[in-house]
C-alpha cells in the first residue's frame, strides 16, 4: 500500500491515459496540474486520504470518461468546470466532505451514465440543467444531510422538477435523508426502466 503525496513529477506523464491509484493511503491535495494530463481517459483516486478543494484544471480533462474520486476527504464546492467534461459517462464521488451546490452546468455532462454523490455535504436545489442528463441511468445521492457536525448541511432541497420525465435512462433513483419538498411530479410514471426510487426522510408528497 502506497502512502505520502502524489509527487509532482507524475504530472509530467502528459501522455498517460489511465492512473489508478485507488486502495492506498495517498494524502494531500490534488494538484492543479492535473489539467496537464489531457489525455486522462480514466482517472482512479479512491479509497485514499486526499483532501482539499477539487482544482477547476480537471475540466481540462477532455477525453475523460471515468472519475472515480470516492471515499476521500475532499471539501470545498465542485467547480463548475467539471461541466466540461463531456466523454464523462461515470462519476462516483461519495463518502467525502464536500459542500455547496451542484454545478449550474451539469447538464453538460451529456454522456453520463452513473452520478454517485452519496454521504457528503451538498445542498441546494438540483440545477434545471440536471434534467437534461438524458442517458443518466443511476443517481445516488442519498444522507446528504448532517445537522450534527461541520460543515452542517440540510442535504438537497426543493422541489423534483417535472422535468424528471425527460431522463428515461433512470434504472436507479435514490435520495434518502436530504431535504426535497413538495409534490412527487406525475412525469415519474414516464421512467419504465426505473427498479429502485428510494427517497425516505426527504418530505415530499405523493399526487
Amino acid at each position: 500500500m502506497f502512502s505520502g503525496t502524489i509527487p509532482e513529477e507524475l504530472y509530467d506523464l502528459t501522455t498517460l491515459q489511465k492512473l489508478s491509484l485507488g486502495w492506498n493511503d495517498f494524502s494531500g491535495t490534488l494538484s492543479t496540474r492535473i489539467g496537464e494530463m489531457t489525455n486522462l481517459q480514466m482517472l482512479f483516486l479512491f479509497d485514499n486520504k486526499f483532501d482539499g478543494t477539487i482544482p477547476s484544471e480537471i475540466g481540462k480533462l477532455s477525453f475523460l470518461s471515468f472519475l472515480y474520486t470516492h471515499s476521500n476527504a475532499f471539501t470545498g464546492t465542485i467547480p463548475n468546470e467539471i461541466s466540461n467534461l463531456s466523454m464523462l459517462r461515470q462519476w462516483k464521488h461519495f463518502e467525502n466532505i464536500n459542500t455547496g451546490t451542484l454545478p449550474g452546468d451539469i447538464g453538460n455532462l451529456g454522456n453520463l451514465e452513473i452520478l454517485w454523490l452519496s454521504e457528503c455535504r451538498f445542498s441546494g436545489p438540483l440545477p434545471p440543467s440536471f434534467y437534461n442528463l438524458t442517458r443518466l441511468q443511476q443517481f445516488h445521492a442519498w444522507s446528504n444531510r448532517d445537522l450534527f457536525q461541520e460543515p452542517f448541511s440540510t442535504g438537497f432541497n426543493g422541489t423534483i422538477s417535472s422535468e424528471i420525465g425527460n431522463m428515461k435512462e433512470l434504472t436507479s433513483f435514490v435520495v434518502n435523508h436530504n431535504w426535497f419538498q413538495g409534490e412527487l411530479p406525475w412525469e415519474f410514471g414516464d421512467l419504465i426502466k426505473l427498479s429502485k426510487f428510494l427517497c425516505v426522510c426527504v418530505h415530499v408528497f405523493f399526487l
